[in-house]
């Protein structure tokens, strides 16, 4: 897949477009995208994404607004999902466009959209003032045709990303990854801790979540860790405190694979998160710790039996 991060001198063959910010790539993005990858095959327009990156302020809202994935991890996904082409300026750089010179200078000039498919929440333009109602009422003049996905609701509640969001602050991961489409993960490199949790007998992995993702939950997960292509059960904390660095108000992830004994230090393991299980506890011995942790490593081991 190619990736523009500067638009300025794109110059796009006839193309089909999916739009959108399509932050955590949840299944309603996922069929915004389908969509297009579809359209490309029947129509030989050649299948390709709009997005943006931003700061950690939207303009407008003047509020820090955390992605629920790494960028690069979202474009992992765009081209698995068929994309060939994605463009992704930085926000600054297309914000002042008005809704008519975003369409005409962008959509039409630079990329050569044939064909435009979007949610129906989507906003474009200085302000965020156009919408699919401005786009349907130019595609006939400017050529283009245009397909509106639905919204999706689960149980009566509309996926979205600020739903995620929210659910991934909760440490709800059932729901998160029903509204994903895909299991919740953590993927990065593996840091050289203190060891503590070595001498109690259960050896982690420790992981640093970046600071621009939204922070799960704090406390105590089922989880599943990949490693040289194979799927191991584990259980996962997360917090301020693990046995990385006990002075860091950074958040780490850190887990116990069960059944596993390879040096991983330096690799980037991906681990996902599959139910909340316990709140973080500070305890007065090592015993004490030492047997809460065998007791949710149990629990973790029956819960994966159910996802593997």
């Amino acid at each position: 897949m190619d990736i523009f991060y500067d638009i300025s001198n794109v110059n796009s063959k006839p193309s089909v477009i999916a739009v959108g910010f399509f932050d955590g790539v949840h299944i309603g993005h996922i069929s915004v995208i389908k969509k297009a990858v579809e359209i490309g095959k029947k129509n030989k327009l050649y299948p390709s994404l709009f997005t943006f990156r931003m700061d950690k302020f939207f303009p407008e809202k003047k509020k820090e607004i955390k992605r629920i994935i790494p960028i690069y991890k979202k474009l992992d996904i765009f081209k698995n999902l068929g994309i060939k082409q994605t463009f992704i300026p930085c926000l600054d750089d297309i914000i002042d466009l008005s809704p008519i010179e975003f369409i005409e200078d962008v959509l039409l000039n630079k990329f050569n959209a044939k064909s435009i498919i979007c949610g129906e929440d989507f906003r474009f333009g200085k302000f965020a003032k156009g919408d699919v109602n401005l786009l349907k009422s130019v595609s006939e003049k400017y050529n283009f045709t245009l397909h509106i996905i639905k919204n999706i609701d689960l149980l009566g509640e509309k996926v979205s990303s600020t739903n995620i969001r929210k659910k991934i602050s909760l440490g709800d991961f059932k729901e998160v990854n029903r509204y994903l489409g895909y299991r919740y993960f953590i993927e990065e490199e593996v840091l050289i801790g203190r060891r503590l949790g070595r001498q109690l007998g259960f050896p982690t992995i420790n992981q640093l979540i970046p600071d621009d993702i939204v922070h799960p939950r704090y406390g105590i997960y089922a989880s599943i860790t990949y490693f040289d292509k194979k799927i191991y059960k584990s259980v996962s904390h997360i917090g301020i405190k693990p046995s990385v660095e006990t002075t860091s108000k950074k958040i780490f992830l850190e887990t116990n694979i069960f059944d596993f004994d390879k040096n991983v230090y330096n690799k980037i393991l991906k681990v996902e998160l599959l139910e909340f299980i316990g709140e973080e506890e500070k305890f007065s011995s090592m015993y004490d710790l030492k047997k809460q942790i065998e007791f949710y490593s149990k629990k973790s081991y029956e819960i994966c039996d159910n996802y593997i």
